[in-house]
């Protein structure tokens, strides 16, 4: 069984996924967790819409962090993820992983507001976000089937701590890459 996990403080949003694998994969195969998010509410077809990508990937003990947008363009089309660097922006946020005890766990921190908005999130406590996880596990052909699920949310002030579809008041459930 694959759990998400999600919460946020004043300045960043965190998506976590527990997987039931204690190592991690070897090299030419792959453990991934996507995140999309952008601000709800607004008109996913506007050009001028973030569209935000973190990812993690692991192989052979070694990880790979990326922080990209989807750009979007007139008529509702977009094309394929790129990282923001490759468009005048910034990395920002950062993803760890741990692996132990039968399972692997896989967090990226998102940040809620950059300095780089023509690629990052401008959004902040308060207001709702449409978040979608995605993990996956890896060979040298597919991907398979990646476990996901579509969120709306709402950012509550610090210390609130999202379990699947579950709210917990205590911010120590979890804590980076710790499985």
């Amino acid at each position: 069984m694959v759990e998400f996990l999600l919460k946020n403080d004043d300045d960043n949003l965190y998506v976590a996924v527990r997987l039931p694998y204690g190592i991690s994969p070897p090299l030419g195969e792959l453990l991934v967790l996507e995140v999309l998010a952008l601000e709800a509410g607004l008109d996913s077809c506007a050009a001028t819409n973030v569209f935000d990508y973190h990812a993690l990937a692991s192989s052979n003990n070694a990880q790979n962090y990326s922080d990209m947008f989807e750009p979007r363009f007139a008529g509702c089309d977009s094309g394929s993820p790129l990282p923001d660097e490759s468009a005048g922006g910034s990395t920002n946020g950062w993803g760890m992983w741990g692996a132990g005890a039968g399972t692997t766990f896989f967090e990226v921190s998102n940040p809620l507001d950059t300095t780089d908005d023509a690629h990052d999130l401008n959004t902040a406590v308060t207001h709702r976000l449409f978040v979608q996880p995605m993990a996956a596990g890896c060979d040298t052909v597919d991907c398979g089937t990646p476990a996901t699920i579509v969120r709306r949310i709402y950012l509550e002030p610090s210390n609130h701590v999202f379990l699947g579809d579950f709210e917990s008041g205590s911010i120590t459930e979890w804590s980076s890459a710790v499985p």
